[in-house]
């Protein structure tokens, strides 16, 4: 199989337009211009002229794009380049016939031509890019606002300005919103893919170390996000050929050299009047010198010499994609060609020559060409990084830069509090926009990281917060602040920042719940939870959607359940890794919810567990949605460590969840303190409900003896083990009835063979509502032996039975029972106490008939649905009252 070939260039530039004088920091702007954009145009309309297919990407970043399309600063850049153009023609008849001659007049040749081209152009490059991405020699793309690096923001709100505001300048000059998008420094945290997916971002590119250690684990190329978002990979070992100045082609001894420039090395009194206030050293552009062998002097740029080692290097390129198969993405910073490798732009359009002349061995293609040939590549979770040092965030949050975040932090929050208040007028909070996206931007802690130029994106950063804070305190005509700060003339920071969908404080609210389980078709209780909350939330006048997986081989579809719609969605086929199969049916959730939001949005969603973590960051990410998050268990805490990739990978889907979310609940204080400790969010606590059933018939017996009852899956936690070894202690002829699933049956099987209670255990395996009720309400006592229990929803159906209660004295269930009077503990996994607390039913009938009452009186009064959907409301209720809060200001 050939393979293919994806060059993806972004080209960015911080936004520098000075007012008044001329600063070095604009010369940026105009060497990018002559030693990047403008040859790169050159080199692709080269090659569409002769016919050569080409296919590669290029990013154009908003900031450039602003400052292209600015016609003063492009008039400057033009201005700019004719001066050095008559430097150019000094130093080439100065070195005329000498060994620097042919570089010399390489250069004059060169800005006569930059210039001459802007003149033809009438200094319009965005038209040129445009024309190659009609023609389909290009796909463009643009990267997030100004740059900022949105692992780091504060908020999901302030990353989705980002990601608007580059979108939004992106259409205002090409008349479309792209399919990929470029994240500033190839920056990824888990999250974001949803709210690019949100804005209709199709793809990104990511450093290869980040989608190494996805899980599960891949070797492939591209995949795709939990987000439906996909990520293309950049290839370590070609890209490092293009840009390693060690071991790549730019190291090559007959390229031109970078760091010897006429701005340094001619006399001062003659570079004066090409330098920034003629004192300041700094490039020309006149480069007269190659990188020669390491050691020795630098030799004479020979441009010629330079032209036939591109071609060598571009055919050695071609022929290393020849042995390669499948899709090689080379991602690159476009400043590298041209500005950094002088040769560059020429190696691309010999390269892409090359391809062609090879007979297709090698396509050309672009991340958007590859995914509609390939639209299902494997789904995996990735984790945060980037393409910085350590593949990870620390090149942007160090011990340089570390003051910048709590700064734009707290700008970021106080930006979203603008946008949702009518107190400053629209071109104020326009502005206070702009200054906010411009502090954020990733090249400011880069330069303080690097130390250098620290001084200028320190005075960036404050500058831009100054005006910020002025602007929100309405001390500021932000008229003041242009041309300056004009970056993306078309933004509407209210639009922008002002995305929260309101929540009513009063009146029926209408709430989709999301649940991986419902009933009939439960694996734990987390279903009949939904069930039951979302009932006595209808008997409450709301109105409840809940959208869910349907059962095993059942069909999809919608119908009424207690009041509610339930959406049901096709169950993805249970093959391959369990983290995919969640994220499948995820995207599943998100969809069919969409599709009851058609008619009439729903004030708040709410996910049940991080089963159905993804949908609820989808849907708050598209919608702008309040999320409320019911965690009823935790990884952590099913496994009292994590010790394995799986189980790590959920413990992050946990942690994403609690704290996307705008609330979390939990079902005791005990789960509170486990996801405090865990994942640093503040939860409230709203205990389990249970409804009291109507009596119920004796279910048939085949023992003459009295029964203890066990419900539940058959895990380690739940204690079923617990309760079998108890039972063989017990001096009494009892037997345990075990009801449910799960992976210790065969094992607890043979346990009860093995501790010589084999004819006295009983597993009947699933069983109907109905059927549990008959076994519960006759039994001797409920058994919840569990080793670990966030609450423990089945000692309440116990005590709603009217039949007495032991639990293990942990998690939830200690909240629940008071010790002798409605119920009775025993040390968890203490299987000699659970025998003796069984021994003290069945010989005490009138403490375990006052145990009975007392149970039933507790479940009824401090654990009815009622009280449960009233309190869930309330966290809604308060919601509604925080964000009306943040709007008064």
């Amino acid at each position: 199989m050939a393979a293919e070939f994806a060059l993806v260039l972004h080209a960015h530039l911080p936004y520098v337009r000075p007012a008044g004088k001329e600063i070095l920091e604009e010369r940026w702007f105009h060497e990018a211009v002559a030693e990047t954009y403008l040859p790169l145009l050159w080199a692709l309309e080269r090659l569409r002229a002769d016919g050569i297919p080409v296919r590669l990407s290029l990013s154009l970043s908003g900031p450039l794009l602003s400052m292209l399309a600015d016609r003063e600063l492009m008039a400057r850049c033009r201005t700019r380049l004719a001066h050095v153009a008559r430097l150019a023609e000094r130093e080439s008849a100065r070195y005329a016939g000498g060994p620097l001659g042919p570089a010399a007049a390489c250069h004059r040749d060169r800005f006569a031509a930059l210039v001459a081209d802007l003149d033809r152009r009438g200094n319009d490059l965005i038209s040129g890019f445009d024309a190659l991405g009609q023609a389909g020699t290009l796909e463009l793309l643009t990267a997030a606002g100004t740059h900022g690096y949105l692992p780091l923001l504060a908020t999901d709100t302030g990353r989705t300005a980002q990601i608007e505001a580059g979108r939004a300048e992106f259409n205002r000059h090409f008349g479309y919103r792209p399919a990929g998008m470029w994240l500033p420094e190839c920056a990824y945290a888990p999250g974001l893919d949803h709210l690019l997916a949100a804005a209709g971002v199709r793809w990104f590119v990511a450093e290869n170390t980040t989608v190494a250690a996805a899980w599960p684990p891949v070797s492939a190329a591209a995949v795709r996000t939990p987000g439906g978002v996909a990520a293309f990979a950049r290839d370590p070992e070609v890209s490092r050929q293009v840009w390693d100045s060690k071991v790549g082609y730019p190291g090559d001894p007959h390229y031109r050299e970078f760091y010897r420039d006429s701005g340094y090395d001619l006399p001062l009194e003659e570079v004066a009047p090409w330098l920034v206030e003629g004192t300041v050293r700094s490039d020309t552009g006149l480069k007269f010198y190659r990188v020669t062998a390491a050691g020795l002097a630098k030799a004479p740029y020979d441009p010629a010499a330079a032209a036939a080692r591109v071609r060598e290097h571009a055919h050695n390129f071609a022929w290393r994609l020849s042995q390669r198969t499948g899709l090689v993405v080379a991602p690159f910073d476009a400043e590298l060609f041209g500005h950094w490798w002088f040769e560059g732009p020429a190696w691309i359009e010999a390269l892409y020559r090359e391809l062609a002349a090879n007979g297709g061995q090698v396509r050309a293609a672009s991340p958007s060409d590859w995914l509609a040939r390939h639209p299902e590549p494997p789904t995996v979770r990735l984790p945060s990084g980037s393409w910085g040092d350590g593949g990870d965030h620390r090149t942007w949050l160090s011990p340089a830069n570390d003051w910048v975040w709590p700064l734009v932090h707290a700008a970021e929050t106080r930006m979203t509090e603008l946008a949702e208040t009518g107190d400053l007028p629209a071109n104020a909070v326009d502005q206070a926009a702009r200054e906010l996206l411009l502090a954020q931007t990733s090249d400011w802690p880069f330069i303080l990281h690097t130390g250098t130029g620290v001084d200028y994106a320190s005075r960036r950063v404050r500058t831009h917060l100054e005006r910020f804070w002025a602007l929100a305190a309405g001390q500021a005509d932000p008229q003041h602040f242009w041309p300056e700060d004009g970056i993306f003339p078309g933004l509407n920071g209210r639009s922008l920042y002002g995305r929260r969908r309101w929540l009513s404080a009063t009146g029926p609210l209408r709430i989709l719940m999301l649940s991986w389980e419902f009933p009939p078709g439960n694996v734990g209780g987390l279903g009949r939870h939904v069930q039951d909350l979302g009932a006595a939330l209808v008997r409450a006048g709301h109105a409840v959607h809940v959208v869910t997986l349907a059962d095993p081989g059942a069909s999809p579809g919608i119908s009424q359940v207690e009041g509610m719609t339930v959406h049901r969605v096709r169950r993805p086929p249970e093959e391959g890794n369990f983290l995919v199969w969640v994220y499948r049916y995820n995207q599943a959730l998100a969809v069919a919810a969409e599709q009851a939001a058609a008619e009439q949005p729903f004030d708040v969603v709410h996910s049940h567990d991080w089963l159905a973590g993804q949908a609820g960051l989808a849907l708050k990410a598209r919608w702008g949605s309040a999320l409320v998050a019911t965690i009823h268990a935790t990884e952590r805490g099913r496994n009292r460590t994590i010790q394995d990739p799986l189980q790590q990978a959920i413990h992050e889907e946990e942690w994403l969840l609690t704290v996307t979310a705008d609330r979390v609940i939990t079902v005791s204080q005990a789960m509170s303190a486990e996801v405090a400790s865990s994942f640093r969010v503040d939860p409230v606590v709203i205990y389990n409900g249970v409804t009291l059933p109507a009596p119920a018939p004796a279910p048939p017996r085949r023992f003459g003896a009295p029964y203890f009852f066990f419900i539940g899956r058959l895990v380690l936690e739940k204690g079923v083990q617990v309760a079998v070894q108890a039972l063989s202690a017990l001096p009494q002829p009892a037997h345990l009835v075990v009801a449910g699933q799960g992976p210790m049956a065969a094992e607890l099987r043979q346990l009860a063979l093995t501790s010589g209670v084999g004819e006295r255990v009983h597993f009947l395996g699933r069983i109907t509502d109905d059927e549990k009720e008959a076994w519960l309400q006759h039994a001797a006592g409920g058994l919840v032996p569990s080793l670990y229990e966030p609450f423990g929803i089945v000692a309440l159906e116990v005590m709603a039975a009217g039949t007495p209660v032991l639990v293990g004295d942990t998690g939830g269930l200690a909240e629940i029972i008071t010790h002798g009077h409605d119920g009775l503990k025993v040390p968890p996994g203490d299987a000699a106490a659970l025998a003796r607390a069984m021994h003290r039913l069945l010989t005490e009938p009138k403490a375990a008939a006052a145990m009975s009452a007392a149970g039933r009186a507790t479940a009824a009064q401090r654990f009815g649905w009622a009280t449960v959907a009233e309190q869930t409301v309330a966290v809604y209720r308060d919601l509604a009252r925080r964000l009306a809060a943040v709007s008064a200001g």
